[in-house]
């Protein structure tokens, strides 16, 4: 959350005119981030979890943009009260990056559901007697078992009497 909340709002940010974070924008823009994802890894909750998603996305957006704000990274002499492009890339921003992070959960949900089926389906191949003969080998009959000498191995060394 963190993560996305901090690139999104540089990327955002920049789309809209404003120059890339320095310095103490910068480490303002991380701590303000890190204090963000800390607060939604605290509060997970069963209900409305793309409410929530959303709402703590939209809360690193403004505080992004606070921080890159307070640290000079804005082109516009207010810096206080955002342009109209600027609150439009933002809000696409949280819009975009909920939705990617929504469809990886389902991918991850998708990917786990894959796997864990190839396991159970590897797992009962090999509580059936394995996974077969591969096709160039044959199989050991009777024929193929009694056709020999005995052992075979590499001749044995006369030892010296």
């Amino acid at each position: 959350m963190a993560a996305c909340s901090a690139t999104v709002a540089v990327a955002a940010h920049g789309a809209a005119g404003g120059r890339p974070p320095s310095g103490a924008g910068l480490m303002l823009l991380l701590a303000t981030a890190a204090t963000v994802g800390a607060i939604s890894a605290a509060h997970r909750t069963a209900t409305a979890p793309r409410l929530r998603l959303l709402g703590f996305l939209g809360l690193g957006q403004f505080f992004g943009h606070v921080a890159l704000s307070v640290g000079g990274a804005h082109a516009h002499a207010d810096a206080a009260v955002p342009t109209a492009p600027m609150l439009t890339a933002h809000v696409l921003a949280t819009v975009l990056c909920a939705a990617l992070i929504l469809l990886s959960e389902q991918l991850c949900r998708v990917l786990d559901s894959v796997l864990r089926h190839a396991g159970t389906a590897a797992v009962a191949a090999l509580d059936r007697g394995g996974l077969g003969s591969p096709s160039y080998r044959f199989a050991l009959t009777a024929e193929v078992l009694a056709s020999g000498t005995g052992n075979r191995g590499p001749p044995a060394v006369p030892l010296a009497a």
